[in-house]
């Protein structure tokens, strides 16, 4: 659309504004598109955006399992995961004991759906699930991620090997110290956020808003739509987010709906600010997505 062409058209002046101004720790992967009309912002952490958002339109307030970084930190640097990493549990004990790393054919195998009976016997009983695959990346019990990563840049299975050669230890891959999943938790101050991530957000609001102040008001406004999809009160990061970016994209003079579709707290929080649309649907996500798109 006219709109997401602009607003790309935007980014992209920016980026080339800032590319003497890369950030100093390098990104955990390469992202040069430009998002457009849509942006994700989620405080989910298991990366599952990126099986239908592009990477350059995901932002992860709270981080994600498969990027990881150093646990004191060394500094302020995080890496992908290899995708055949996963941890051994005991099933009986609960404990993910230091052990080394099966042969990678286990883990792709797995991904294809089950072990090679020739291999079964290189794993230990606690590697395997019941239904014979080894946990990893993409494998799920309750429907398959025919999309998995698919967002994401491919990177090659030696890209971040180094630091994951035991399976339950990850390691810095600087200093040698205990490494863990980059995700943000409560009294958290060592964790490592995805700055590149973040300022591809900022940059996007600012564009979306430069473009709607750069249209006339009356006769073609801009118009912004915020969908809300089951954030709660006990985490409200991402509510908050939702009612301050309608409150700038107003300002900006753009027409803004928010959509605030929750089973518990459907209602605003705060007051709309003039002329903001609010619409509040007091049902599940899925649920209402569906009836959306039938009506």
């Amino acid at each position: 659309t006219d709109a997401s062409n602009a607003i790309q058209q935007r980014l992209q002046a920016m980026n080339s504004e800032h590319e003497t101004l890369r950030e100093v720790a390098p990104e955990p992967y390469s992202c040069d598109a430009s998002a457009g009309a849509f942006f994700l912002f989620t405080s989910n952490v298991d990366a599952h955006s990126f099986d239908h958002f592009d990477a350059c339109e995901v932002r992860e307030c709270h981080g994600n399992t498969e990027l990881w970084q150093c646990s004191r930190p060394c500094r302020k640097e995080i890496w992908r995961a290899p995708l055949d990493f996963g941890f051994s549990v005991d099933l009986a004990t609960m404990e993910a004991s230091e052990v080394c790393r099966p042969p990678l054919a286990l883990y792709f195998d797995s991904l294809d759906g089950g072990l090679d009976p020739s291999e079964k016997e290189t794993s230990s009983d606690a590697d395997v699930q019941a239904d014979g695959s080894i946990p990893c990346v993409g494998h799920v019990q309750r429907s398959e991620r025919i999309n998995m990563l698919r967002g994401w840049p491919v990177f090659g299975l030696q890209e971040s090997r180094h630091g994951f050669d035991s399976l339950n230890r990850p390691v810095c891959r600087h200093c040698g110290h205990p490494a863990r999943p980059a995700i943000l938790m409560f009294a958290d101050f060592n964790w490592v956020d995805n700055q590149a991530q973040a300022k591809r957000f900022q940059r996007w609001l600012q564009a979306v808003m430069e473009e709607a102040k750069s249209r006339d008001r009356c006769t073609e406004p801009l118009k912004v739509c915020i969908v809300e999809i089951g954030a709660g009160k006990n985490v409200p990061t991402v509510r908050r987010t939702s009612e301050k970016c309608a409150d700038k994209f107003q300002k900006a003079h753009a027409h803004c709906t928010l959509v605030r579709i929750n089973p518990d707290f459907p209602e605003i929080d705060g007051r709309a600010p003039p002329g903001q649309q609010f619409l509040s649907f007091r049902m599940s996500g899925l649920e209402c997505l569906q009836k959306l798109h039938t009506a």
